[in-house]
């Protein structure tokens, strides 16, 4: 996480609008989750107002959504639960403390593994509910970091899995070819091709945008000699040849729902989304 500080109060309530309510909460510790990445492990403790205990499982709720590790510790001050994210190896520490908040619930202090506080992005996720990828210019799949930016689908398929087990039982051979349709920052395409590491992959998107990103993670992952990103519709700039394997992750969402999906979807690209 970034060394930029923000504020002296971590995330609150200001005069004049609404607490925070449980679906934030939840939301910041699922952001928080997402950017550290892995399954993190995170130090929790509160001061001792009466609404400690319910905005520390709201927070803890949105870590485990994001497969995060939560640790409560009870009552603790902030400077305690600064010394316990550094002293034991915890990924980040947070602090629920009513100090100076302007409202009856309490605030949120989110502390670096260091004992700092967070950076300023954590503010801007909450506020405009700008996914986390989209701050930190990157997105955690399939076990590895891939960059994303603004324009670009963040990756998430459960076809991640699957490569990860080699698509046992149905792939009853290594595939030579591999084709990833629809392909968006290329990240399950690459994920296909670290898996099976003999295998040519090409990867294809309508949207150039997030062909040019494809092509910066292939050469991130140092897969430029057997990956490729091709931009056209589908089949249409691919070279006529069999593939052993097509994997898709292409719109699935309907016009109808996407008014109704979180807010942070409606950052990422409609072609990229809606079918």
């Amino acid at each position: 996480m970034s060394t930029v500080l923000f504020g002296t109060d971590g995330v609150r309530g200001v005069p004049g609008a609404p607490p925070l309510d449980g679906s934030t909460i939840t939301l910041l510790g699922a952001a928080l989750a997402e950017e550290l990445g892995g399954a993190p492990r995170v130090v929790c403790g509160r001061d001792t107002r009466d609404s400690g205990p319910w905005v520390e499982r709201r927070f803890a709720a949105g870590v485990r959504a994001r497969g995060g590790r939560p640790v409560s510790i009870g009552v603790m001050p902030t400077p305690g639960v600064a010394v316990a994210a550094a002293r034991h190896g915890f990924d980040a520490g947070v602090a629920v403390s009513a100090s100076h908040n302007p409202h009856p619930d309490n605030g949120i202090k989110i502390l670096q593994a260091g004992g700092a506080k967070a950076p300023a992005d954590f503010e801007r996720r909450i506020e405009a509910r700008i996914p986390t990828a989209y701050l930190t210019g990157r997105a955690w799949f399939a076990g590895r970091w891939f960059e994303v930016s603004p324009g670009v689908m963040i990756p998430r398929s459960p076809l991640q899995e699957m490569i990860g087990d080699g698509l046992s039982p149905w792939l009853k051979r290594r595939p030579a070819a591999i084709l990833d349709l629809c392909c968006g920052s290329g990240a399950l395409g690459i994920a296909a091709a670290l898996r099976f590491p003999d295998a040519r992959v090409a990867l294809t998107d309508i949207d150039p945008v997030a062909v040019a990103c494809a092509r910066r993670n292939i050469a991130r992952f140092g897969l430029a000699g057997r990956v490729e990103a091709h931009a056209g519709s589908l089949f249409d700039a691919l070279p006529r040849r069999p593939y052993d394997l097509i994997l898709a992750n292409p719109p699935y969402v309907g016009t109808a729902e996407i008014e109704g999906l979180p807010p942070e979807h409606r950052h990422e690209p409609r072609l990229g989304l809606v079918a």
